[in-house]
C-alpha cells in the first residue's frame, strides 16, 4: 500500500508538469503572435522585441525603470554590468535602441526590413550577453533564455 508521501510526490509532479505545459503553450502562442506581427505590424514587433530584452536585463540587476529614458537605459547596460565596453558589444545595443526609438516615436512607415534588422540585433545582443566570461552563472543564463524564449522561437529570416 502506498503512503501519503508517495501520493503527495505524484501530486507535486503533476502540478510541475502542468505548469510547464501551460508555460510552454503561452510562450508558443506569444511567439506566433510576434511572428505574425513581424510582417504585418513591424512597428509593434520592434517595440515588443526591445521590451523582451529589457525584461531579461532584470535578471542581471539592470531593470529599466519607468522614469528612465531609453538611451539612458542603453548606457547603463553598456557601462554597467551588461556589456563589455568594446565596439563589437556596444554597437548592437545602441542600434537596437535607436531602432526602437524610431519605431516608437516616428510617424513614418516602418517596414519589414526594419523588423528583420531588429531581430538580427536582438540575437547579437543576446550572444554578447551569454558569451561574457563574467556571465557564466548557470542559472542567470537559463533565466535570461526563458525571459526571451518567445523572441527566440521566431525564425531569423
Amino acid at each position: 500500500k502506498r503512503g501519503f508521501l508517495s501520493y503527495f510526490i505524484i501530486f507535486l509532479l503533476w502540478i510541475i508538469v502542468s505548469t510547464v505545459a501551460v508555460f510552454s503553450i503561452l510562450v508558443f502562442i506569444r511567439s506566433q503572435r510576434l511572428a505574425g506581427m513581424r510582417k504585418n505590424n513591424p512597428k509593434e514587433f520592434i517595440k515588443e522585441v526591445y521590451y523582451a530584452l529589457c525584461r531579461a536585463f532584470k535578471i542581471y540587476g539592470m531593470p529599466r525603470l519607468g522614469y528612465m529614458a531609453y538611451r539612458e537605459f542603453c548606457n547603463i547596460v553598456i557601462v554597467g554590468e551588461g556589456l563589455k565596453p568594446s565596439p563589437t558589444s556596444i554597437e548592437p545595443m545602441q542600434a537596437l535602441t535607436e531602432g526602437f526609438l524610431e519605431a516608437r516615436f516616428s510617424s513614418h512607415e516602418i517596414s519589414a526590413e526594419h523588423s528583420q534588422k531588429a531581430i538580427e540585433l536582438f540575437y547579437e545582443v543576446k550572444d554578447v550577453i551569454l558569451e561574457r566570461e563574467e556571465r557564466n552563472i548557470f542559472w542567470k543564463n537559463i533565466l535570461f533564455r526563458i525571459y526571451v524564449m518567445d523572441v527566440l522561437l521566431i525564425p531569423r529570416q
